[in-house]
């Protein structure tokens, strides 16, 4: 019983963006193999639920938009709940594939909002969390 408190308070907290699919998704499947809990999270929910019944436990999905402030939030508060953040993974990114000059502007914005602000946002918002982990 000593051994798996022990092993509890021992288990390393990951944070991925953009779980649901391709390489999150594998990161995710690989971590939790690992023995890591790890939070989760995309737009769709479906994947997520599959995940938690997967690894119950150790896998936790919260479905949002990375861009919103609010959302980025809540998933540290998530963390902080857990404990510690060990690993933060920003994989969460849009693409959209066509002429740059054929593109719309708000695909443009959405671009940078996804692949650029959202991570960068959520690293500075995550550093003091990872500051505190062993």
């Amino acid at each position: 019983m000593i051994q798996w408190y022990v092993y509890l308070m021992n288990q390393k907290l990951a944070l991925i963006t953009g779980a649901s699919s391709g390489i999150g998704f594998h990161l995710t499947k690989a971590l939790l193999n690992k023995g890591y809990k790890v939070i989760g999270c995309s737009r769709r929910s479906e994947p997520l639920t599959q995940l938690e019944k997967q690894f119950p436990g150790n896998f936790i999905g919260l479905a949002g938009d990375v861009c919103d402030d609010q959302f980025q939030n809540q998933l540290l508060l998530k963390a902080k709940e857990l404990g510690s953040l060990d690993l933060l993974i920003n994989n969460a990114g849009v693409g959209y594939f066509t002429h740059s000059d054929e593109m719309p502007m708000s695909k443009v914005e959405q671009l940078i909002a996804t692949n650029i602000l959202s991570l960068t946002k959520l690293s500075i918002k995550a550093i003091p969390f990872l500051k505190q982990s062993k």
